[in-house]
């Protein structure tokens, strides 16, 4: 029957029927139907603002353990059909796995998320948006820098699973997200808030901040020679460490292929005592946030590090069955709606055991080394090593617990898990959310930086 949200031509179960008959095996049906209201500032103006509705629906179909996966936006139950016939076709051409296991047959709803539906987000439209970059933009010129780009997304989006086992199962979300880029002179700084609900006052209490940042990434310069000390990764760069990093070194599939330093060590301490990491999928007012993991599974919060131990990877229902340890599913995600479904976090929350306030008090703790507030190229990182890369765009020196200068353009070097390890100092006792990791600011120490 169709699905309340979703165009009346729009029936799941319908559609299931249908491709199991095209392909002759099981299916699997997801999809969403979501309309975004979004507004773009460039150097001061409005460049594009927009309201956008559309389904996208993605089919994958397995038949004698072979798969096949076609999607994309739809318009009619003809669109759907054709999504269907490449769906089989593509099954019927590819090899056969002798591991499939089938689809998951263990549908299911945990606990439903507190605030992930707001009204205010789901109703905003462009001058509501406009007005939140204006508010923020006024915050940055008293600080004596302007705006070079900003852009507010309200996105509202309902989401559909069924497949051969069982369903349909539905939920319904929204998220804001918001980012503003300062210059001042020949510097420039930029910061984002992301949640389910409208947070226009964050941004503009973030602006002040940036405006500060952005003057004094043009007066900032290189270290004067090379150091290995202690560096302290604000929330943000703490949580782009643990995204880009740990998250992927903690999926089962990595395990299974052997591309993860982490294979064969449940049960180990791999981080240090002080640090415990969960995935919480019922984490209130995140985006990520889900009662049902991409293939249907129940989702759950899972222990990953207890005090520094591995206990859990991120699965599937598909490297579960191979590998048998370390958890079960309830961790899948996908890169598009019909791309077969890969392990990975909801809300990777870290959550240290041994704090010392705020980001002044381990500043205060620092003999000499550097903060890291931004940076860029963190992304070619090793997971399959643990070696952290990254170039630091803004930052600053810090001899004796005090701030000495703001530096740029340093060079950072690291094994994640030696800084993560024996070299972990201490946390700040507050976190902050960005994206699909929840983290406080991390001291470490054991980083090249030069």
């Amino acid at each position: 029957m169709p699905l309340e949200g979703f165009p009346e031509w729009f029936d799941p179960e319908r559609i299931l029927r249908l491709a199991e008959r095209e392909s002759g095996g099981e299916a699997e049906i997801y999809a969403t139907y979501s309309w975004r209201v979004a507004v773009d500032v460039k150097a001061g103006s409005v460049e594009r603002a927009y309201r956008r509705a559309e389904l996208a629906v993605g089919v994958r179909v397995a038949v004698d353990g072979r798969v096949g996966g076609a999607g994309g936006q739809a318009s009619s139950m003809g669109d759907v059909e054709e999504i269907i016939r490449a769906a089989a076709s593509i099954a019927k051409s590819s090899p056969r796995d002798p591991r499939w296991p089938g689809f998951n047959p263990t549908l299911g709803r945990g606990p439903e998320p507190p605030s992930v539906y707001d009204e205010e987000v789901a109703t905003a439209d462009a001058s509501r948006l406009a007005g939140v970059l204006v508010e923020a933009s006024k915050r940055v010129a008293e600080e004596g820098a302007r705006v070079s780009e900003a852009s507010a997304h309200a996105l509202t989006e309902h989401e559909v699973y069924i497949n051969s086992h069982g369903g349909p199962l539905d939920s319904r979300g929204t998220s804001f997200l918001a980012y503003l880029e300062a210059v001042s002179g020949e510097g420039s700084y930029y910061d984002y808030v992301d949640s389910t609900s409208l947070e226009g006052e964050r941004l503009a209490e973030l602006a002040p901040l940036i405006a500060r940042r952005a003057r004094e990434a043009g007066e900032a310069r290189g270290l004067d020679e090379p150091l290995r000390g202690q560096l302290l990764l604000e929330p943000r760069e703490a949580g782009e460490l643990v995204s880009v990093l740990l998250e992927p070194a903690l999926s089962a599939e990595a395990v299974i292929e052997r591309r993860s330093p982490l294979a064969g060590r449940l049960g180990e301490r791999v981080l240090s005592e002080h640090l415990t990491i969960v995935d919480d999928p019922g984490l209130p007012g995140r985006p990520s946030s889900r009662c049902f993991d991409a293939e249907g599974h129940p989702a759950s919060r899972r222990v990953l590090f207890d005090s520094g131990i591995l206990k859990a990877y991120l699965h599937t229902y598909y490297t579960s069955r191979i590998l048998g340890q370390g958890g079960g599913p309830g961790n899948a995600v996908r890169r598009s709606l019909w791309s077969r479904p890969v392990p990975g976090g909801s809300n990777l929350v870290v959550e240290p055991s041994k704090t010392k306030g705020g980001i002044d008090d381990l500043i205060a703790e620092m003999e000499r080394g550097v903060v890291a507030t931004a940076n860029i190229g963190m992304w070619m990182s090793r997971p399959e090593s643990g070696r952290l890369t990254a170039t630091i765009t803004h930052g600053y020196l810090v001899e004796g617990g005090s701030i000495v200068r703001p530096v740029k353009g340093v060079s950072l070097m690291a094994d994640v898990y030696e800084i993560l390890g024996g070299g972990f100092i201490a946390a700040s006792s507050q976190r902050e959310c960005r994206g699909g990791v929840c983290s406080p600011a991390l001291l470490v120490e054991g980083a090249t930086l030069s």
